[in-house]
């Protein structure tokens, strides 16, 4: 399947050099965590159970139950260069809801307002240097998660 990292040993026996497989292995990894991530959204998006009342607060994470259904994604691709789509999931009665990007040091370098239901952002390289973000989905004042983002040259 993967012939190049096949060698014949002096004596004849065929080998594997594992080492060259590591990057198709994290490459292979990465796209398997974006189809968990996109399927989580959009298994929050298909449930669409009622939720207890959104001044409920769930007893094990003090989070509403509204907020506890959204979701974010990781950026697709990562790392990018021109542009990344970071999916997320707004569960509806959240009032106010915003994609925030960080550098390294804690800055907020962008805010983009967030919509109800199952939506992207864009995020052109162009606005960013390279290097390493974090983006948080901020949904009624509250962190609903943050993920790792990274731009190439």
């Amino acid at each position: 399947m993967i012939p190049e990292v096949v060698r014949t040993r002096e004596d004849g026996l065929k080998a594997v050099a594992y080492t060259e497989m590591i990057g198709l292995l994290i490459e292979a990894v990465k796209e398997q965590q974006s189809i968990i991530d996109e399927m989580k959204i959009e298994m929050a998006s298909l449930k669409g159970s009622p939720l207890r009342s959104s001044t409920a607060e769930d007893n094990t994470t003090g989070i509403s139950p509204i907020l506890s259904a959204c979701q974010l994604a990781q950026n697709v691709p990562n790392p990018f260069t021109n542009q990344t789509e970071i999916k997320y999931f707004l569960a509806n009665g959240v009032k106010q809801a915003y994609i925030c990007i960080f550098d390294l040091q804690g800055t907020m370098l962008q805010k983009t307002d967030a919509q109800q239901g199952q939506n992207s952002v864009i995020i052109q390289g162009s606005t960013l240097q390279p290097g390493m973000y974090l983006y948080s989905l901020i949904a009624d004042g509250q962190e609903v998660d943050t993920k790792r983002m990274i731009l190439t040259k």
